[in-house]
């Protein structure tokens, strides 16, 4: 093209000296079903830092995140204007899922040199971080790509809206599997170290109490909303009435008492069902977990929560009821022992 003549069948470009978005492409998203569910769930945002020292980034960048969604979470955006002013941002936030981050701010390199900060000094493996540079040649992809520990690199002409949803997308997904190995790995050590703790206990009411308040940890939950019950069956195989053996949180008071003198409906029905079917039962704001023991007894923990469980946490509390169901047998057998020998030791005493 000669002069100011311009192709009509080229995109019409929004351009400042250091960002182009597409025009046409800045303000439409194409979403599948995933990134569709509603935002107001009460569910945590994404976070996602930016890193830049031009406020126009921050600006237009804030306003393309707006509306993004990834598995029904909004993003929320935090803004650094400097390497130094995103290390102290990065000490408070340890969730930052994705970084945006400038090459050239403070220093022609701030940028790389933030990125081996954020991998070797702060030992954070985990962050999505994405080079956004408007000077490609200052630092060449390829030895970028290859000398840094970095997840993806865009020049900022590149950055299109869809591009920008496309790549943050991404990102979000790869950062949300690495979270669930990271958590899987935790949950699976904790499992094994409270398995050991809870294997000491010599009575039924002990182990019960004790099996809530590893799953407050293992799920990272307060404690409302979790019982457990458990019910017998006679010699005929019919069941035995069923009993509160420890409760927590809001069901406190309950400890000891028979289940049908629970007063939430919707907790006692889903307790039932579990006992009915002889499975577990999962809707989205509780579980309740069906452990059978080897000497008949039925026992069913009961979690409730804000939000459903992810997958990843419902394998985790399957492994740890797979685990500690032998503890219940155990627990169970010392209980008939105890109980034996008090007859025999009544029995001596009335001779």
């Amino acid at each position: 093209m000669a002069g100011d003549e311009r192709d009509d069948s080229s995109p019409e470009w929004i351009e400042d000296e250091s960002l182009s978005f597409v025009e046409d492409d800045s303000l439409f998203f194409v979403e599948d079903e995933e990134e569709k569910a509603p935002s107001d769930l009460g569910l945590t945002p994404w976070a996602i830092l930016v890193v830049d020292d031009d406020r126009e980034v921050h600006s237009l960048t804030r306003m393309l995140l707006s509306e993004i969604r990834y598995k029904g979470r909004a993003l929320t955006m935090h803004s650094a204007h400097s390497a130094v002013e995103a290390r102290e941002i990065l000490a408070t936030l340890p969730d930052v899922a994705v970084i945006l981050l400038d090459v050239v701010m403070e220093t022609d390199d701030a940028g790389l040199r933030l990125v081996r900060a954020i991998r070797e000094d702060m030992g954070n493996r985990h962050v999505r971080i994405i080079l956004r540079t408007g000077q490609p040649g200052q630092a060449p992809e390829r030895e970028v790509i290859e000398a840094y520990d970095i997840n993806d690199y865009k020049a900022k002409t590149e950055l299109t809206a869809q591009k920008l949803h496309t790549t943050l997308i991404s990102a979000l997904r790869g950062y949300d599997d690495i979270m669930a190995l990271v958590h899987s790995r935790r949950g699976l050590r904790q499992i094994l170290e409270s398995s050991a703790s809870l294997f000491q206990q010599r009575s039924m009411e002990k182990f019960a109490a004790g099996v809530l308040i590893q799953l407050n940890a293992l799920l990272g939950i307060s404690g409302d909303g979790i019982l457990c019950a458990q019910v017998m069956r006679d010699d005929t195989g019919e069941p035995g009435p069923v009993t509160i053996l420890a409760a927590s949180g809001a069901f406190e008071e309950m400890s000891g008492r028979p289940l049908e003198a629970l007063e939430h409906l919707e907790v006692l029905r889903l307790i039932q069902e579990a006992l009915e079917k002889h499975e577990t039962q999962v809707v989205p704001s509780a579980t309740a977990l069906y452990m059978p023991t080897r000497d008949g007894r039925e026992t069913v923990i009961y979690l409730g929560a804000d939000a459903p469980l992810r997958p990843s946490d419902r394998e985790l509390v399957q492994v740890f009821c797979d685990n500690i169901s032998i503890g219940f047998d155990n627990v169970c057998r010392l209980e008939v022992l105890r109980a034996e020998n008090d007859r025999l030791r009544a029995a001596l005493d009335s001779r």
